[in-house]
Formats: C-alpha cells, sequence, structure tokens
C-alpha cells in the first residue's frame, strides 16, 4: 500500500484509531479521578525537622538563651553576594535592636516594640523597618545586637525582592566551621546601666570565644525546631502538595468530589470531603502554633492562618460552607466566620469595591478571583440570610467584566493593572475558566429576581459567544486562547464544559451550542486514562508580561488546580446526557 495515495478519510479513521480511548460514561470518569484522588491522599502527620524557608531570617534569641534571659546578647552571620551592590532589607523585631554590617552601623532602635510582619501576597512581605545595606563583593559580616528583659525577643530579616523572584544575597556560615546561618552569643549584663549604648566583646572582634566579667561566653547554636507536616504518599500521582493541606486547588477538588456525591448518591465521596474537613479543624491548633510559634512560614495549612489573599480564605473554605449549608458542618463556624470577614472586610479592593491583589503590583484585578470569591459569597448569602452577600457577588461579576473583558474578543483578559489603567497582555484559558465557572455558581444561586440577574446572564452568555469562537478543531481550548501555537489545555477545556452544560441546561444559551459541547468532552476525557490521572494540567499560573511566559508554564499530571473542574465537567455531562 502507498501510503501517499491514502484519502483524507482513510488518514482520518487511521489517526482516530491510534488515539487513546476511554470509552467510560461520564460519572464512571468522574469517580476514577474521585477514587484516585482518595488512594493517594494520607490526612497522617509526620515528623520532619523544620528547614529555613522564603530566605527570612529568623533570629531568635530565645531558643539560644531561653525565655527568662536578660542582658545583652549578638547574633552573627555572614551575607554573601555576587557584586558590589546597595540592596534594600526588611526588618522586625520587638526589642532594641542594632546591626552593623562590615562593621559599620546600618541600623538602631533603642525600643522595644511591636512585632509586625506578615505575607501579603506570594513572597511579597510588609516588615516593621526597612534599611539600605552597602555589600560589597564576596562575603559580608553582619553582627545583630538586642537587649532582653526576660521577654522573648525575635528578629526577621529579609531582602526586599520582587513577587516570586530570587533573592540576590546568601547568608552563610560565618564561622565556616557548622552548617547555621546564625551563630549566638549572650547575655552580657550591662554593669553600668548603660544598656544598649555599653560596648561588649562581639562589637571589638570576631573571636572563637570572650572572658568577660569573670565568666566565659561562646557562640552557639539553636536547637532546630520539629514540626508536623502532612504526609504525601509515595505511590501518589502528584506529590507537590497534598491533597489535605488547606489551599484553593483543594477547595475546588473537594468542592467538586462533593458535587459527584449528591450526583451519584454515593457518601463514599462525601465522606472523603467531610473527613479532610474535619483533619483540618482537629488539627487547627498545631497548625496555628507551627505557622505562629514556630515561623513555620511553609508548614502545613499556613494558608489558613497567613489569609492575605483569597487563594487563602474563600478559595479553599468552599468545601466547608458547602457542607455546612447542607447541615452537615456547623463545626466549622468559626472558621467560616473567620473566612467571610477576611473576604467582607480584608482583601484589597479598588474604589469601586472592585476586590484585587497586591501583585504583581499594588490594585491589580486578577480574573482568577472571580471564582476564589463568588462561589462562596452566594453560599454565606444562604446560610446567613443576608442579601448584602448576593449584592458583593453580582458586584464583582459585573466589574470583573468592566475591567478585564475584551469587547472585539469577548473575552477576559487575565489581569487588569490599576496602576497603568491596562489590561494585561493574554487571554489566558484558565483565567476565562474561573471566570466563567463563577459566573455559573452565581447564576444557580442568586435569585432570579435579583436586580442584576439578567446582567450577568448577558455577560455569561457573551462569554459564551467568545470562546466558542475560539475553540480548537478537535474540541479543545489552548493555553492562550486566541494563540493556536500555545498548547491545548485541559483545565480550562473542563471549565468551559461546565458552563456550557449548565448554559444549555438551564436555557441560559441556544441548544445550538450542544454540539461544541460534545465535541469538548469527546476531546477532554481522552486527556483522563483509566486509572483516574488527568493529563495536561497547567501548573498555578501568576500574571504574565508577556506571551511566552503563558506558553511555557509547565502541565502535571492530577495538578488540582485542575482536577476539581474536570470532576465538575464529567458529573454535569453525566447529569445531562443521563451518563450515555
Amino acid at each position: 500500500m502507498n501510503i501517499k495515495t491514502l484519502s483524507p478519510l482513510i488518514w482520518l479513521m487511521l489517526f482516530i484509531n491510534i488515539l487513546p480511548q476511554n470509552n467510560e460514561g461520564p460519572f464512571e470518569i468522574a469517580k476514577s479521578i474521585a477514587e484516585r484522588i482518595i488512594n493517594d491522599t494520607s490526612i497522617e502527620l509526620k515528623q520532619v525537622i523544620q528547614k529555613p524557608q522564603l530566605d527570612i531570617q529568623v533570629i531568635d534569641f530565645k531558643k539560644v538563651f531561653g525565655e527568662n534571659s536578660r542582658g545583652i546578647s549578638y547574633a552573627l552571620s555572614a551575607l554573601s553576594c555576587e557584586e558590589d551592590k546597595i540592596l534594600k532589607f526588611g526588618l522586625s523585631y520587638n526589642s532594641p535592636v542594632k546591626i552593623w554590617v562590615n562593621d559599620n552601623l546600618v541600623f538602631e532602635n533603642k525600643n522595644s516594640s511591636k512585632f509586625y510582619f506578615k505575607e501579603i501576597a506570594y513572597t511579597i512581605f510588609e516588615f516593621q523597618d526597612t534599611l539600605e545595606i552597602r555589600l560589597n563583593k564576596g562575603k559580608n559580616k553582619i553582627l545583630v545586637k538586642t537587649f532582653s528583659d526576660g521577654i522573648s525577643n525575635k528578629i526577621y530579616l529579609r531582602e526586599i525582592s520582587k513577587a516570586e523572584l530570587p533573592v540576590r544575597t546568601k547568608f552563610v556560615d560565618p564561622l565556616e566551621v557548622i552548617n547555621n546561618n546564625w551563630v549566638y552569643t549572650g547575655n552580657y549584663y550591662p554593669e553600668n546601666g548603660r544598656g544598649m549604648d555599653e560596648v561588649f566583646p562581639p562589637e571589638v572582634s570576631i573571636d572563637k570565644f570572650y572572658n568577660y566579667g569573670n565568666k566565659i561566653y561562646t557562640w552557639q547554636i539553636p536547637p532546630p525546631n520539629i514540626l508536623c507536616e502532612i504526609e504525601i504518599k509515595e505511590d501518589a500521582v502528584y506529590k507537590r502538595e497534598s491533597y489535605a493541606e488547606w489551599m484553593y486547588p483543594n477547595g475546588t477538588v473537594l468542592f467538586s468530589i462533593n458535587y459527584l456525591a449528591q450526583a451519584v448518591n454515593d457518601k463514599t465521596y462525601s465522606d472523603f470531603t467531610k473527613k479532610i474537613c474535619d483533619f483540618t479543624l482537629e488539627n487547627y491548633g498545631l497548625f496555628q502554633k507551627q505557622y505562629f510559634e514556630l515561623d513555620g512560614f511553609r508548614s502545613s495549612n499556613h494558608r489558613l492562618f497567613r489569609m492575605s489573599m483569597l487563594d487563602d480564605a474563600s478559595g479553599p473554605a468552599l468545601p466547608f460552607i458547602q457542607l455546612m449549608l447542607k447541615k452537615n458542618g456547623d463545626e466549622y463556624e468559626d472558621i467560616l466566620s473567620s473566612v467571610l470577614e477576611y473576604l467582607s472586610n480584608g482583601q484589597s479592593r479598588l474604589k469601586d469595591g472592585t476586590l484585587c491583589r497586591p501583585e504583581p503590583d499594588k490594585m491589580t484585578v486578577w480574573a482568577d478571583d472571580l471564582f476564589m470569591s463568588v462561589p462562596f459569597l452566594v453560599r454565606a448569602a444562604k446560610i446567613y440570610n443576608e442579601k448584602k452577600y448576593y449584592d458583593d457577588a453580582a458586584r464583582q461579576i459585573i466589574n470583573f467584566n468592566k475591567y478585564l473583558f475584551d469587547t472585539t474578543m469577548n473575552l477576559y483578559k487575565h489581569a487588569w493593572f490599576d496602576y497603568s489603567k491596562e489590561k494585561s497582555v493574554a487571554f489566558w484559558g484558565r483565567a476565562n475558566g474561573w471566570v466563567i465557572w463563577a459566573t455559573t455558581e452565581a447564576l444557580l444561586n442568586i435569585p432570579k429576581t435579583h436586580k442584576d440577574y439578567k446582567t450577568i446572564k448577558k455577560i455569561f452568555s457573551r462569554h459564551i459567544d467568545g470562546l466558542i469562537k475560539v475553540q480548537n478543531e478537535d474540541g479543545m481550548w489552548h493555553q492562550v486562547l486566541d494563540r493556536k501555537d500555545s498548547f491545548k489545555e485541559t483545565s480550562c477545556t473542563a471549565m468551559f464544559i461546565i458552563g456550557l452544560t449548565r448554559g444549555i441546561k438551564n436555557g441560559w444559551i441556544s441548544k445550538s451550542y450542544e454540539k461544541n459541547l460534545l465535541s469538548a468532552w469527546n476531546a477532554l476525557k481522552q486527556r483522563i486514562t483509566s486509572e483516574g490521572i488527568v493529563k495536561d494540567i497547567t501548573r498555578g499560573t501568576g500574571v504574565g508580561f508577556d506571551l511566552e511566559f503563558y506558553f511555557s508554564r509547565q502541565r502535571f499530571d492530577n495538578d488540582p488546580r485542575g482536577l476539581g473542574a474536570v470532576i465538575t465537567a464529567a458529573t454535569e455531562i453525566g447529569k445531562y446526557l443521563g451518563n450515555k
């Protein structure tokens, strides 16, 4: 047979036959994914030695000298820099402090103060003070002095860098004999009453030990902390985070598994959701101690206490509020109240009330945040019988449309920058997916008599029109929606299936879109193996400033950032088709 003479039809048949086929029904596919997640999830805690995180230098004198130590103490480190440079550092402290770099005094505060530090976005921090440090190429000596009056004293120090970018300096062992960034000596007690002004031996020279006041003072290192972290199974498909971790992707996964449980009337799935939520509640005190007292900046469930963005708040809380709505989660009231308070009064907003973030620049509107807010708000409105939460959900949909929607393409850009009054560069697939999924949640839950209901329905319909125009011939959508040279992406395709299915079933859009829906589902299910493994899910994605940023994003099997959407899409298709 001469392959050059094969007809296009035969070529198509051969191509279809080589593609992996998944012929299971939608509910069976959804259940296979859920069961894989259940099998891959451990809610056991394992003990680990704490390691430094986020390049934050924690100078904790209490760990070395005890709770009731009194007097002057010193901490010594070396700061390595690749070139001569002046850099800014953030500093937080609760006791008098002086800092020298290469024997030059760079900071001094003689007063005790209330310790303040907060991570306000991914690797963006608020400190009490900032200081500029002139660094030489190579190693730079840094000496920190503090006075303790019996109250625990702690210092945080970190180079100020842009969000998610690495720092340009490195703290290293100052004595070159131990594997520790800081060494300590103290407590020197001021005999003449001058306190912080009195000069003690470490300020004069760095020696192996000091004989002062008939006492020997040596350099010491603090003992390490042992943390309890959520175990990740060795044979799990996805190992970057535990599915039991409080984080927005897992919020969508558990939210979707619970939705599947209702659709197929199987308590196996709803019991799993509740098991994870109960685990979080039962170990709340442990996770809280590790974050606030043991400096566990990335310890298990740290986001529950960081709570400085919707990714930390209403996104992870979705399964909790859904259980409470179904009268199976009243014990979560305290957690949900704090989340609702943050969403209503803590999250950054523009002057017109639009939710925004401090990254990558202050007051940036992210399309992602529509899903991180609206599904939670509409359920809070039902639980607390408060119309204001419906109003806020509607306001977000209308305002996000105002800032992010491109009326030429009928698609959403990923972000809008308040400082420049401009949209970001890309029609990112999953950003549009978050918007369409959130909008369906509003239309399903906001009363039809609400003043903004019809407006929301028009916004939804117009968005669907834009999505259909950029759907690939095989039914998938691309990572950058209007660029077919970007890869085909699973999570956004699943989210658009949710929108199409709900839209057709509820009469928000014409049934003529059914062909697009079925084409999308037939393409999506080929990316799901019979073992419940979902392919081609883009990793977490910040706002990029060029298209290459989106084109080059990694993809992971069973990344929770898309698993919830795929489970919900399969569940919706199953309900729509009767699991044909």
